[in-house]
Order: structure tokens, then C-alpha cells, then sequence
């Protein structure tokens, strides 16, 4: 199972209307439903079963009258209407039985019986079975009927404003109500964030209570009765797949052992939810209201392209209060304060492109120890830095992308600057550096594959390209200091060879 985790970044307003809408359907299943009396009377309900097995019975004797052929004992038998197949009566053989022109009569037959059995001809009523049809159904109606006295039980003869209310607010039992509340708050927080109590707030009551409201309306189920926050919870999960689309999701699940990881939202939500919800509205029983699902994801999917439309916030960007912040931080010319700042707003948003470049750009020039950060600032872009390096790398933007490897400090693993990048990528840098004369970028992405993959056979070849760039290294103040760095924290015993022999070539010469 695939659990969603949210987006896993802070939100930084308390989300005031989720915890109102939790607390209010907690306080109501609790409180304010008639669960004891509810569950005594659903609990006297004769089983559907029972109704079901009625039924198979009244067009078992329908079929024996008008066909009187071995399928009607066969279905008689796959069933359990008998406890076994009278195979005397097979005189037809297989052949017949499975043939097309046989099963396409039975098929035919069943829908006649269908019809006749909902409009109440007499060919039917007449059955000798047709009494005892007669008062299952009735038991069933006469409970449900009692069901329906109940003001938070919604179902298309009851439909007001009062038990609409009321349903989107109770809940059939504990596991019913801790499910919604669950998947409510790990949603609802984001969409809230996005777009404001009062809105959000709105949007769930109107738009989940009107999904409820047009399935009730157009369900046509004798039996069924309809109460949960489930659709209203729909909308907020639509809203948010149309919001968020571009974000990846935090996810739980098992495999060999408890992992996390991070999946687009546009694909996970799709195929986890939205897909299995439209799918069981068609072919689902009757004791799930997967079209009220159904509907309010669509409408909160309408929800958020609107809202996405006349209130856009452009990708980065999460929220309105993000933009706003970062256009007020970004004009802040101290630099200290400006780190403080823009740190306070990555944690908000960690996956915020925009911010995190101008970030790195504004403290690695400064001093390669990282002079003047603090401890938690230099872990944070330790953290930072992988993710920046591989998202210039995917957007080919390699001018920006050396610039920041040649500007990442000497103290800093470039092994562990670029963990990200596969042994074919780094390969590729490093030729791509080389034709470009970014020397001293090659040499960096050398270190790095080869103080990673010590051990892979393209380590020796390497070494003896970086000798060969190493012999077109200018030897000036500017290499000699890096290189000199370089050897000085590199764990690869062949990488400081090779640049203590060009020390020596030069002493030499």
C-alpha cells in the first residue's frame, strides 16, 4: 500500500478550517448522531442476501418454464439453489450448453425477466417462489424505512438542506470517521494554505454537500442510504491535484521493510485515487457511494484550474505569501540578513528553484570556508546543493551548473555534491568540460567519480585524463590554489598523485 504522506514541506498559517471541520465531525459522530439506536436498527436489517437468493430462485422456476433446458439447472447449481447438478437432465450435451445460439438465449431470457420482474406482470407474480420474493422485499423496505428517520441519513426521498448538513457531518462508525479526518488533514492543510480559510472553507461545505446531493439524486437504489464526509474529503483531493500538480508527494509504503519516498502528484494521485474512484462508480456495490467520490473529485479538480486561473502563483511558487516574501527578501542587500530570510522561506518550500538558486549564488562566492554561516545554514546547503546542481543539469543549463561546481568550497565532498548524478552523467560532464575548456570543472567531476566509484574499471582511464588535462594546466595562482586544495582533501590516492606530479613537472621545470 501507498500511503500519502502530504507534500512534507511546513505550512506556515495554522490550518484553522481543517482542524474546525475535524473537530465538528468528531464532536457530531460522538454527540450529535443516534449511532446506538442507528446501529440496532441497521444491525435487524434482513441480509441482502437474502433478497439476492430470492431472486435467483424466481428466475430458476421462470427459466424451467420457458426453456426447460440443462442451463437453467446449471445456474441453479453455480448459485447453491441445489446441492447438486442433475446431470441426467444434461441430454443436450455440452456442445449445446456452451454453444453461442444456448448462452445468448439464456442472456436474453434473464433481461426479460429483469423487466418483467421490475413492472410486475403477472407472468412473474404468478411463480410459486414469487411470494416468498415478495417478503424479503418487504422486510428490507419496512427496516430501511426506519432508517430513514434518521435526519443524518441521506437518501432521494429525504433530500433538504438539513439532512444534507447533517450527513456531510456524520459518519457510520470509527473507522469511517478516522479514515476522512485522516485524508483530510493531510490535504486540506495545502489547499488551505493555497487558498485562504474563508474560501477553502466555503468550497468544502458547498461543493462536497452538492456532490452528495447529485448522487443521491440521481441514485436509483432502493436501499440505499448515504452519510460521510467522503465526498466533501473528494473535492479537497481534487482541489489539491489541481493546485499542486507539478509537486512531487511524500509517500509511505512497504517494500522489503518501511520506506519514503517521493512521487510526482499528477501520477500518484491519478492512478492511487482518481482512477480507482471513477472505476468502482460504475462497477462497485452499493455500500460505497464511490459516485459521490466520484463527483466531488471532479468538481474540486474544477475548483482548483479556476482558482489556478484567476489567482495563478507561478511554479515554484506554492502560495501567495511566498511570492510576496521573496520579492520583499530579494531586494535585501546584507547579506547576512538576506541568508537568515531566504532560509526562513526555503524551509516552507525546500523544492522552491527559484529561491535556492539566488541562495547559493549570493553565499558560495564568498569565501570558500564559509566564512561568517552558521552550522544549521551550512547543513542546510549541503542539502540544497545536490538537488540545484541536478536540476541545472536537467534544464542544460551548464553555464550556471559549472559556475556553481567551480564556486562549491574545497571542504565540501564533491563526491557528495554530486550523489545524484549516475556514472553516465558524470562521464558526460566531464567530457562535455573538456570540450568547453572548463578544465578546472573536469577536474572536479574526475575527483568526484573517482572518489565515488573507486572501483569501477573507468577509474584508471580517468586518471589518465586528468593527468593529460593536467599537463594544459596553467599553473598560476588560481589553479595552483585549487589544485593544491584539491590533493589536500581528496580520498583517492590516485587523483593526489596525479596533481603531485604535475607539482613536481613544474618544479622541475
Amino acid at each position: 500500500m501507498f500511503f500519502p504522506l502530504g507534500l512534507g514541506f511546513r505550512i506556515k498559517n495554522f490550518p484553522l478550517a481543517t482542524w474546525l471541520i475535524i473537530l465538528a465531525c468528531t464532536f457530531i459522530f460522538f454527540f450529535g448522531q443516534q449511532r446506538d439506536e442507528y446501529e440496532n436498527v441497521y444491525m435487524s436489517l434482513p441480509e441482502h442476501h437474502e433478497v439476492i437468493v430470492a431472486q435467483d430462485y424466481l428466475f430458476y422456476e421462470y427459466c424451467r418454464e420457458k426453456l426447460g433446458n440443462p442451463l437453467c439447472e446449471r445456474f441453479a447449481f453455480e448459485r447453491g439453489l441445489t446441492p447438486q447438478y442433475n446431470k441426467d437432465l444434461d441430454f443436450l450435451g455440452l456442445d449445446f450448453i456452451l454453444s453461442r445460439e444456448a448462452l445468448e438465449q439464456f442472456s436474453n431470457l434473464y433481461r426479460d425477466f429483469s423487466k418483467k420482474l421490475k413492472e410486475g406482470r403477472p407472468q412473474i407474480e404468478k411463480l410459486p417462489s414469487f411470494a416468498k420474493y415478495s417478503n424479503a422485499i418487504q422486510g428490507l423496505e419496512a427496516q430501511t424505512q426506519k432508517l430513514r428517520e434518521f435526519s443524518n441519513l441521506l437518501h432521494r426521498d429525504n433530500i433538504t438542506i438539513n439532512t444534507l448538513f447533517l450527513a456531510v457531518f456524520s459518519h457510520e462508525n470509527l473507522m469511517h470517521l478516522l479514515g476522512n479526518m485522516l485524508f483530510l488533514f493531510i490535504f486540506g492543510r495545502y489547499v488551505e494554505q493555497r487558498m485562504g480559510v474563508l474560501p477553502y472553507f466555503s468550497a468544502y461545505i458547498l461543493l462536497g454537500t452538492l456532490s452528495l446531493g447529485i448522487y443521491a439524486w440521481f441514485n436509483n437504489g432502493n436501499f440505499l442510504h448515504i452519510l460521510g464526509a467522503s465526498a466533501n474529503v473528494s473535492v479537497v483531493m481534487g482541489a489539491f491535484y489541481a493546485l499542486f500538480f507539478r509537486q512531487k508527494l511524500k509517500v509511505f509504503f512497504f517494500y522489503l521493510g518501511f520506506k519514503i519516498a517521493q512521487f510526482p502528484v499528477k501520477t500518484y494521485m491519478f492512478f492511487f485515487f482518481m482512477l480507482q474512484e471513477f472505476i468502482y462508480s460504475f462497477t462497485a456495490m452499493e455500500s460505497v457511494a464511490y459516485g459521490a467520490h466520484a463527483t466531488g473529485l471532479i468538481l474540486g479538480i474544477c475548483l482548483g484550474l479556476i482558482w489556478k486561473k484567476f489567482k495563478p502563483v507561478p511554479y515554484p511558487f506554492l502560495y501567495d505569501y511566498e511570492i510576496k516574501e521573496w520579492l520583499k527578501i530579494k531586494e535585501v542587500q546584507d547579506r547576512a540578513l538576506f541568508i537568515d530570510q531566504a532560509l526562513e522561506l526555503v524551509k516552507y518550500n525546500p523544492d522552491n528553484k527559484v529561491i535556492i538558486r539566488e541562495l547559493i549564488k549570493r553565499i558560495a562566492p564568498i569565501e570558500k570556508d564559509l566564512a561568517g554561516l552558521d552550522l544549521d545554514e551550512e547543513i542546510l546547503l549541503r542539502q540544497l546543493m545536490p538537488n540545484h546542481l541536478k536540476d541545472l543539469y536537467r534544464q542544460q543549463d551548464f553555464l550556471e551548473f559549472y559556475k556553481t561546481l567551480e564556486r562549491i568550497p574545497h571542504s565540501w565532498s564533491m563526491s557528495t555534491c554530486l550523489r545524484l548524478f549516475s556514472q553516465k552523467d558524470l562521464l558526460k560532464i566531464i567530457d562535455s568540460s573538456i570540450d568547453d575548456e572548463r578544465l578546472l570543472t573536469s577536474v572536479l567531476v574526475i575527483q568526484a567519480f573517482v572518489e565515488r566509484y573507486e572501483k569501477s574499471p573507468k577509474v584508471r582511464n580517468l586518471l589518465r585524463t586528468l593527468s593529460s588535462i593536467l599537463d594544459h594546466v596553467p599553473l598560476d595562482s588560481f589553479y595552483r590554489k585549487h589544485l593544491w586544495q584539491i590533493k589536500k582533501l581528496s580520498t583517492s590516492k590516485g587523483l593526489r598523485d596525479a596533481i603531485e606530479k604535475r607539482f613536481l613537472r613544474q618544479a622541475y621545470e
